[in-house]
């Protein structure tokens, strides 16, 4: 066996266990099977991972929404959606107040979701600080879930 033969079948063997390793990498990556399936995250002062979000078969998004800011909230609305910025809100009635330090269940309709189906995407939460006067000061919180509707 000349040299050149011997080179070429040993770049060859290991050209085909580095094509092996690398597709299996990206299966790794796509299929994420040691991830966790929910996730929420909030802007600094909030927090909503713990107990996880959880999202019913009919669309509804069940969220606990922590307080960690320096006065209590009112939390006025919702918009559940795909996409990072919300532009109208389904109103709470009544409105839902969370003081500081405090926690509170958040529900909102998802359109669009069938049972098993991944959701990702945001819950905008339309809120104003308990103490400033009048209350057309809205702020919003984009909470970004990542959760699998149950079946």
């Amino acid at each position: 066996m000349s040299r050149g033969q011997a080179a070429m079948e040993y770049l060859m063997t290991y050209g085909w266990a580095l094509l092996a390793i690398v597709i299996v990498i990206a299966l790794l990556l796509f299929l994420n099977p040691f991830g966790t399936g929910e996730s929420c995250v909030a802007e600094p002062g909030f927090d909503c991972g713990n107990p996880l979000p959880y999202l019913k078969s009919n669309g509804e998004l069940e969220v606990t929404l922590r307080n960690g800011q320096a006065t209590a909230i009112n939390v006025t609305g919702y918009n559940c959606t795909v996409e990072a910025k919300a532009n109208s809100f389904t109103s709470y009635s009544p409105s839902l107040v969370i003081n500081t330090g405090g926690q509170a269940k958040l529900t909102g309709q998802c359109p669009g979701v069938s049972p098993g189906q991944l959701f990702q995407g945001y819950l905008h939460v339309r809120y104003h600080y308990v103490n400033e006067p009048g209350t057309t000061q809205q702020r919003v919180i984009p909470l970004k879930v990542r959760v699998k509707a149950s079946q």
